[in-house]
């Protein structure tokens, strides 16, 4: 978090989230699900949608450069063929690259 230049702390200051709330978010195993209140204020802050934000994996910036929104509406806009075509990619890219980051890269495999 700190990298794209916010701590937790000043994420709170800037949204009223608490800094237990961001801290719990960034711990999935944390076992404590945020409130809706609590994703809509740091969407608005971040600028995307609240559904976006609850997507695990994608970062912040990934989320801002807009290009998820643009594959959902140009899957929506699909015809059956199309769609079944990306269903097929999806599920290929997720045998062969379990656990990848979708980006081509490998996954990590713990020896690096």
């Amino acid at each position: 978090m700190e990298a794209n230049g916010y701590s937790q702390k000043r994420l709170a200051a800037k949204t009223g989230v608490a800094q237990r709330s961001i801290s719990n978010l960034l711990r999935p195993d944390s076992g404590v699900s945020p409130t809706l209140d609590t994703m809509e204020r740091l969407s608005d802050h971040f600028g995307i949608p609240t559904w976006q934000l609850m997507l695990p994996g994608q970062t912040i910036g990934m989320l801002q450069t807009q290009d998820l929104g643009r594959v959902i509406a140009n899957y929506a806009r699909a015809d059956d063929q199309g769609r079944e075509f990306v269903n097929r990619v999806a599920e290929r890219e997720a045998t062969y690259n379990p656990g990848g980051s979708g980006d081509g890269t490998p996954p990590k495999t713990g020896t690096e």
